[in-house]
């Protein structure tokens, strides 16, 4: 059995996946698993992906699924890994740089194993990270200013297991940040970047106003907890306005008196409702 599987979730992306595919390929150690969930193509992804595996360079799981969104092809991911170790994710847009496999086992290896979870950093898509950062769990790092940007987690396949992506009907993308924040265990942070890749054009990050849109109840949970967890004023501020809009285009009903700060959702229900517009017209 390998260590470590490396999982990509991808959806009508098969001319972008030969970029993954050989930055796996030239890996330095090969004591790992490509899984490739594929949330429903209707592209030649597989066609790609078995040309890739009549290679023999990379050893490569290939599961297809009904289409329902990055997040719940990370959560057939989970059903399925049976190595020690998954990464999340290496995106379809994205490539490890060499020896990236070897750097994740080492210092798996050389800590026994002892933390449930090891952050690597995405190359150019960091905006801070204190440099005396350690150990600490990601929702922390995140909360106490130490870190802002993207990652790449490593995380113990038994302990991702029991962190799934909640499923929200008629959505098809939640952030990551949600499932993040609710890890409360210490985790390894590695500072030298594992990963590269650029923003697609019809990517997440570059129509968010139509993915806050077409999420409201993910957005809704995600700022809620938001507001729970940051200190600042203007912070609660900030989220609580995030949070009204959300539960507001969702159709969740008393949702302020439901958040987890009834005061401050009630005190920026005006900013909820202005941003809302904001977003009806954008």
């Amino acid at each position: 059995m390998k260590t470590l599987t490396v999982m990509t979730p991808t959806y009508n992306r098969s001319g972008l996946l030969r970029v993954a595919y050989e930055s796996l390929a030239s890996q330095t150690e090969d004591d790992f698993v490509w899984m490739i969930v594929d949330d429903g193509s209707t592209d030649d992804t597989a066609e790609v992906v078995r040309s890739f595996a009549a290679e023999g360079k990379v050893d490569i799981r290939y599961i297809y699924k009904e289409n329902g969104g990055k997040h719940t092809a990370i959560n057939t991911a989970l059903d399925n890994a049976d190595t020690p170790l998954i990464a999340l994710c290496l995106d379809s847009d994205d490539a490890l740089v060499p020896g990236a496999v070897e750097t994740i086992l080492r210092v798996y290896r050389e800590c026994g194993g002892a933390y449930d979870g090891y952050v690597y950093l995405r190359e150019n898509r960091v905006a801070y990270i204190d440099p005396t950062l350690d150990v600490a769990p990601w929702r922390d790092a995140v909360v106490d200013g130490r870190f802002s940007g993207e990652t790449v987690i490593v995380l113990k396949s038994e302990y991702a297991a029991r962190h799934r992506f909640p499923v929200y009907e008629g959505e098809r993308f939640c952030t990551e940040a949600l499932v993040w924040l609710g890890m409360t265990e210490p985790f390894l942070w590695y500072h030298d970047p594992i990963c590269t890749g650029e923003y697609l054009s019809d990517g997440y990050s570059k129509n968010i106003a139509k993915v806050f849109a077409a999420n409201p109840q993910c957005y809704a949970a995600y700022n809620d907890l938001r507001l729970s967890l940051w200190k600042k004023p203007a912070k609660k501020f900030k989220y609580a306005a995030y949070y009204d809009c959300f539960a507001k285009m969702s159709g969740k009903k008393n949702y302020i008196r439901n958040s987890s700060r009834p005061f401050w959702a009630a005190l920026a229900h005006p900013a909820g409702t202005a941003f809302r517009l904001y977003l009806k017209n954008k």
